[in-house]
């Protein structure tokens, strides 16, 4: 949304791109879309900034995913909602397992870390 005013301000300096104005229910629909994708871009981050990220993190950070794919799952938006199915469907096939030893063993040794990636993640 950072760029709404000088986006404008192109366009309109610029006669050839007077096609390409946004309206402003597009920038309505485009603030739902950055919204929708911020724990995305945010989980990212988190994961992308560990030297080696730890399955009892990344699974932490599913589980925030899943749950906010499920909130737009009766949005009234019919775009993010098929999206957010789309996307629910798709995590699940990465989803790691749950019931391995390996992810109990991770997740016991982590749980404090995974607490403070939960918190930076959801506040």
């Amino acid at each position: 949304m950072k760029m709404k005013d000088p986006l404008h301000l192109t366009i309109a300096s610029i006669k050839d791109l007077n096609n390409f104005t946004i309206t402003d229910e597009e920038w309505i629909q485009l603030k739902s879309i950055m919204e929708w994708l911020k724990p995305f871009f945010d989980a990212t981050k988190l994961i992308s900034t560990e030297q080696t990220p730890m399955i009892s993190e990344v699974t932490g950070f599913y589980q925030i995913l899943f749950d906010h794919l499920e909130s737009f799952m009766d949005s009234e938006d019919e775009t993010l909602k098929t999206c957010a199915s789309r996307g629910f469907e798709k995590l699940k096939k990465y989803y790691p397992s749950c019931d391995g030893d390996a992810y109990v063993v991770a997740t016991s040794k982590h749980r404090d870390m995974i607490c403070d990636s939960f918190l930076t993640l959801t506040l």
